[in-house]
């Protein structure tokens, strides 16, 4: 008989370990055409922001609303309330940023976030701090009175600068804590006290005279769609792969950038218990249908097997494709019944 060269599979055809990362640019450069995607909804959120501002500062309903809540929290100050409010405010200072930014990076630098997360922080971070300062230079609304301040301040009103860090900074750790957190008891709990501790943060520049309420819940919702945005188009990227375990428990090696993953472990067939192979059904059977399922490595029973228009589903394969299957398994044993009856 003449030699036949061994079929080699198409490219597009090889084997993928489900949770192993392809073999492609790095993440960031896969991340960048989001990133300017993001670019351009921050610059929308900030033109909204300044849309806000203009009927805020110009509407007299908005003014003599933001007047009576803040008499109306001046009025209930006690010496307590004003020393706890003096500490939360620190809060949605630079050091709650700084402490989120450490967090991150030890995170990053153990191994347990991708780098994309960190470069993801300082990206929102950025988005944060431009907005509001964007804000408070073109609107450039006056704080309340200085008669009733109890902390010093400086620069214009519109946005808080701490509500917005205090947002940042509380969301991006109740994120870290959800990724890592594996009972969702403690993760319900972190988002609450995120929440929490961005309340607090808003109503102390209320009632230290800093502020008005206004100015703080523009502030918050401007840093909650900004994170939104992040999170719907970069929240799939920020967590670290989970390597594939094969059936002894320890983790297989990720592969190198450009190497072809080993098909390793404990299956007679070289393969992993959690280990899946991307099979084109369509090639198999001449182009009948296009159709991509994981298929597990090895011999596949009637129910896993896929079936064209017309086939019966109890028989996974024409009657054409199941004979040639038996033809290379070799005919069944004596008193033994085919899979697939033909």
């Amino acid at each position: 008989m003449p030699c036949s060269t061994p079929h080699l599979p198409a490219k597009s055809s090889m084997p993928h370990i489900v949770g192993m990362p392809s073999a492609g640019p790095p993440q960031l450069r896969a991340a960048l055409p989001r990133m300017a995607v993001l670019a351009g909804i921050w610059a929308g959120l900030t033109g909204l922001l300044l849309a806000v501002g203009v009927v805020v500062i110009h509407s007299a309903a908005i003014t003599h609303f933001d007047q009576h809540i803040t008499r109306l929290v001046v009025d209930s100050r006690t010496v307590a309330l004003n020393s706890a409010m003096k500490v939360v405010t620190w809060l949605g200072s630079w050091v709650a940023v700084v402490v989120a930014a450490g967090i991150i990076a030890v995170l990053v630098l153990t191994r347990r976030l991708p780098v994309l997360a960190f470069i993801v922080a300082v990206f929102a971070w950025a988005g944060e701090t431009g907005g509001v300062q964007i804000g408070k230079h073109v609107l450039s609304r006056e704080r309340p009175p200085a008669a009733i301040r109890l902390v010093h301040v400086h620069g214009w009103s519109f946005p808080s600068g701490h509500a917005a860090a205090a947002s940042l900074a509380f969301t991006v750790l109740a994120w870290c804590l959800a990724v890592l957190a594996r009972h969702r008891a403690v993760r319900v709990l972190g988002w609450l006290a995120a929440g929490l501790a961005i309340a607090a943060t808003a109503f102390s520049r209320v009632e230290l005279g800093a502020h008005w309420m206004t100015d703080t819940i523009a502030s918050v919702v401007f840093v909650t769609c900004w994170l939104t945005a992040i999170a719907v188009l970069l929240g799939g990227r920020l967590r670290q792969p989970v390597p594939v375990r094969d059936q002894t428990g320890a983790p297989e090696p990720m592969p190198r950038h450009g190497e072809t993953p080993a098909l390793t472990g404990a299956h007679p067939q070289g393969i992993g218990s959690r280990t899946e192979l991307t099979v084109d059904h369509a090639a198999e059977q001449g182009g009948a249908f296009q159709d991509r399922r994981p298929w597990p490595l090895g011999e596949p029973s009637c129910e896993d097997q896929p079936y064209a228009r017309g086939t019966p589903r109890g028989c996974g394969k024409p009657d054409g494709v199941a004979r040639r299957s038996r033809h290379r398994q070799g005919p069944p044993a004596s008193g033994t019944r085919s899979p697939c009856r033909s």
